[in-house]
């Protein structure tokens, strides 16, 4: 048996026995998925609401619930020690937000000043919505002017006419009368 043979042999067995080992440990995903189906159905229900507002300190955009990432199965598995402990839903949460800081949390807290967060962008929504509308408003009036300037000019321009028509009217009759 060859040298590169026998790596491969040991490299595929030890892989094989970590593998098996990642499954059955304490950190596993399996053990996890085992105990939340060991709880009763209202604390299942109880565990999802709380890991999926929960953020993955290691993901980009998951929740807790979502990855399985390390990290997220440690909180995953202290939520459901909070659950066992009979908390609800506002202290477990309360728990985390205290031990990580509020951007654990998938959505800001409505209150303090991460009620400016929620403020702020319907603020500059309706803002930008006066703002179109003050805009629009604006080149209806410009173009209702314009319009206006034609028609005052239009109408200046028959009035010439008719004016000029006259004056040459007159100046006949006047060539007429002094013959």
């Amino acid at each position: 048996m060859n040298i590169k043979s026998y790596l491969i042999k040991l490299f595929c067995f030890t892989y094989t026995i970590s593998f098996h080992q990642n499954l059955y440990c304490e950190d596993s995903i399996f053990s996890l998925e085992k105990k939340i189906k060991s709880l009763p159905e209202k604390q299942q229900s109880l565990y999802k609401d709380i890991s999926s507002q929960l953020r993955c300190p290691t993901c980009t955009g998951l929740s807790v619930l979502e990855s399985d990432a390390l990290f997220s199965l440690q909180i995953r598995r202290k939520v459901i020690e909070e659950i066992n402990k009979q908390k609800n839903q506002t202290q477990v949460l309360n728990f985390f937000t205290e031990r990580y800081g509020p951007w654990i949390l998938r959505e800001p807290p409505k209150k303090g000043l991460h009620l400016f967060a929620w403020i702020l962008p319907l603020t500059i929504l309706v803002y930008g919505v006066f703002f179109l509308l003050y805009k629009l408003k604006g080149k209806q009036n410009s173009v209702k002017e314009i319009s206006t300037q034609r028609e005052n000019k239009l109408i200046l321009d028959e009035m010439n006419k008719k004016l000029e028509e006259l004056r040459l009217t007159r100046t006949k009759e006047g060539d007429l009368n002094c013959s």
